[in-house]
């Protein structure tokens, strides 16, 4: 069984997702803790070549906060301004309207419950069914981790789950104690994405954006990931 384990991102972008269906099992790690200016609460998209954040507001003290505590500024304003973003910018791509409406829902759940983690999970869920994924999600938060130590804790998830692979970000290479994998008998395995090249309706194609730049412009069941590798 692969696992792996990433913070609920907003709007991931698509090498996010490829690590998830490479893998058998994706672990939330909402016990993480919150990063401002990461990409937990805002995304990239392409403005004519460019890009673009598009954020969602959070409390102030968010940074203090674990991402699974995280509370939103229920800002009407803020949630309209993205949208009118969208609109100006993606409303002649062919699918639009169809990812609009996964969109309307995650930022209905936004404003419902008013916490950052339940819309970027709904939205993530609902990405991976669009793409086939039929694996497991867990939750770091419902497997009762105690370690300190980052690689520990990692290593404590996998087993929780019953998992004996882990498919990492290559930046793992540079903090993870890949003796402590070994001492496991955990084999670790990390992504090698090369980010596709796919239509837009910008003549001024961008990497690295938010997975709703494919999405808005493609095909949902293409196989997008087809050429991407994981390296022992």
């Amino acid at each position: 069984m692969i696992v792996t384990i990433h913070q609920p991102n907003f709007l991931p972008y698509l090498g996010f997702f490829d690590k998830i269906l490479k893998s058998d099992i994706f672990i939330i790690y909402d016990t993480a803790q919150y990063v401002k200016g990461n990409f937990m609460n805002r995304n990239k998209i392409n403005n004519n070549g460019n890009e673009l954040y598009i954020t969602l507001s959070v409390k102030k003290d968010s940074w203090k906060k674990l991402i699974k505590d995280v509370i939103l500024n229920n800002n009407d304003k803020n949630y309209i301004k993205i949208f009118k973003t969208l609109d100006s910018l993606y409303k002649k791509s062919k699918y639009y309207h169809e990812i609009l409406d996964i969109l309307k829902n995650t930022f209905n759940i936004y404003k419902k419950n008013n916490k950052l983690i339940d819309g970027n999970v709904y939205f993530i869920e609902k990405i991976l069914k669009l793409f086939n994924w039929k694996g497991k999600i867990y939750y770091s938060s419902k497997l009762n981790i105690t370690s300190i130590d980052p690689t520990q804790k990692l290593i404590d998830m996998i087993k929780k789950v019953n998992a004996y692979i882990y498919l990492s970000g290559v930046s793992g290479k540079k903090y993870l104690n890949l003796d402590l994998f070994k001492k496991n008998n955990i084999q670790i395995i990390f992504q090698n994405f090369k980010h596709p090249i796919y239509n837009t309706n910008s003549n001024k194609f961008k990497k690295y954006l938010s997975v709703i730049d494919y999405m808005f412009n493609n095909s949902n069941k293409k196989d997008i990931f087809n050429n991407n590798q994981t390296n022992l």
